[in-house]
């Protein structure tokens, strides 16, 4: 069975207020007492009977994955464009509206597939579709390739949460078009179910990236090279930059080993750091 690590902090715990009986802290200690950390565990039933009122220290302890499992309930999501990220856009018109005009990105089933098994996210679909439901872009075009495409997902084992599609034109400047985020408002709104700060934007464009930005997530770019990147400044929002879905799902799995909590209050500051490899 797998070991973590997770390396606590307390700070400035004030055993008056109500929240010094977070969950943080009964975890940990259920945690310390079924693992028979018997020092550590005795500090930490002082500090809930109050008999320490400010408190600092470092320590480390080890549990199983089991155990990091019912901690992190919090959804990681990965955020991913449709049309040059899942299905290649076609180079005339940009827009996929027959079947003969489907093509999937090479390797995004074997890929995806092992992401959507292997590691915790939710898949959904973020694109812009410009003038969808107008004679230009019709509903009746766009929906065959549209639900060929997912059932072609499907029948592979990957399943999307949501999809978000945003009807309009660049010009309109909606509130509901990336890279702003009108479409994803019950991502930002529910900051108890979703984990944003480890969730990831997967597209093509430039746009993409800047979603990442104004979600607070990070931004893969399918593309190879990062000069339109580095044009607008998005370094510090641009996680990876590759053309290939084998590098997004190393990446990920790579991240997937790790994680960061952290609460912040008046009263306490607590950063739990978890490394699913121990190190």
């Amino acid at each position: 069975m797998e070991i973590a690590v997770v390396t606590c902090l307390f700070a400035k715990w004030d055993m008056n207020v109500e929240s010094s009986q977070s969950y943080v802290i009964r975890f940990v200690l259920k945690v310390c007492k079924e693992r028979l950390f018997s020092s550590i565990h005795l500090i930490l039933r002082k500090i809930l009977r109050g008999q320490k009122k400010v408190f600092t220290t470092h320590f480390s302890l080890k549990f199983t994955t089991a155990d990091y499992q019912i901690f992190i309930k919090m959804k990681k999501v990965l955020f991913i464009d449709r049309d040059g990220t899942l299905i290649l856009e076609p180079p005339v018109d940009f827009q996929v509206d027959s079947l003969e005009k489907l093509e999937f990105y090479p390797f995004v089933f074997k890929y995806l597939g092992k992401i959507a098994e292997e590691l915790d996210y939710e898949l959904v679909i973020v694109s812009n579709q410009d003038g969808l439901g107008t004679p230009a872009n019709a509903w009746e075009s766009f929906l065959p390739p549209h639900n060929k495409m997912l059932k072609a997902f499907e029948n592979e084992g990957i399943r999307f949460a949501d999809i978000h599609l945003d009807p309009t034109f660049e010009h309109e400047n909606a509130p509901t078009r990336k890279p702003r985020t009108g479409m994803l408002i019950k991502y930002l709104e529910d900051t108890e179910g979703y984990d944003l700060s480890h969730s990831f934007v997967i597209g093509d464009r430039v746009t993409d990236i800047q979603l990442a930005k104004n979600l607070g997530c990070k931004g893969i770019f399918m593309a190879d090279n990062d000069l339109k990147i580095k044009e607008l400044s998005l370094e510090n929002d641009c996680a990876l930059v590759t053309s290939q879905w084998k590098d997004i799902y190393e990446f990920l799995k790579l991240n997937d080993r790790t994680a960061t909590v952290r609460r912040t209050t008046k009263e306490t500051d607590i950063s739990i750091y978890l490394n699913l490899d121990g190190t």
